[in-house]
């Protein structure tokens, strides 16, 4: 019976210990992610990549605003309200395609080539020697992380608002001649 009491305790211990090394490596991966994300945002890519959106959200309204403007020109019997549902539906459709993804999404992919080639501790002490000769390791890296990142925005920026605007100009064109057709 203490054999099976001590057996027993022996595997719970050892669970126990199991559990605590696989949370003890979650822990210094979720820090070292924390260690690196800080980095990223000394960089201020946060920003230029809301700011970047942000300008492809205003062309694209420019441009829903200009087809609006030229359904008005082709059919200039379209009443207003008409076409501020056009418009509304036109930004909507913009403004979805835009927040189907987030920042920190794309700052993933940024960080993914950093978690692999530096892993554990090894991070701190690449970063010191970004400006040093053994810093292009991490300028290599950096230029991945950069093209997995871009490659990511583009496509759903690219992409996504341009299948967008063409669905909205197809509804345009069915709209009026719906409007055209019934008068409504």
């Amino acid at each position: 019976m203490h054999r099976m009491i001590r057996l027993a305790l022996a595997l719970a211990l050892l669970a126990a210990a199991s559990l605590g090394a696989a949370q003890d490596a979650t822990a210094d991966a979720q820090a070292q992610t924390s260690k690196f994300m800080e980095y990223v945002d000394d960089t201020h890519l946060r920003e230029r990549l809301e700011g970047r959106r942000e300008g492809v959200r205003g062309a694209s309204h420019d441009l829903i605003t200009a087809l609006v403007a030229q359904s008005k020109q082709q059919a200039p019997d379209l009443p207003d309200e008409l076409l501020a549902e056009f418009a509304k539906d036109g930004a909507a459709m913009v403004d979805e395609s835009l927040d189907s993804w987030t920042i920190d999404q794309a700052l993933a992919k940024y960080v993914e080539p950093f978690e692999r080639s530096y892993p554990g501790g090894q991070l701190d002490a690449a970063i010191a020697l970004l400006n040093s000769e053994d810093g292009k390791k991490l300028e290599r890296t950096l230029r991945d992380a950069m093209f997995n990142m871009t490659s990511f925005v583009y496509e759903r920026e690219e992409l996504s608002v341009q299948r967008q605007i063409l669905r909205f100009s197809r509804q345009v064109t069915q709209r009026v001649e719906e409007f055209r057709a019934t008068g409504k």
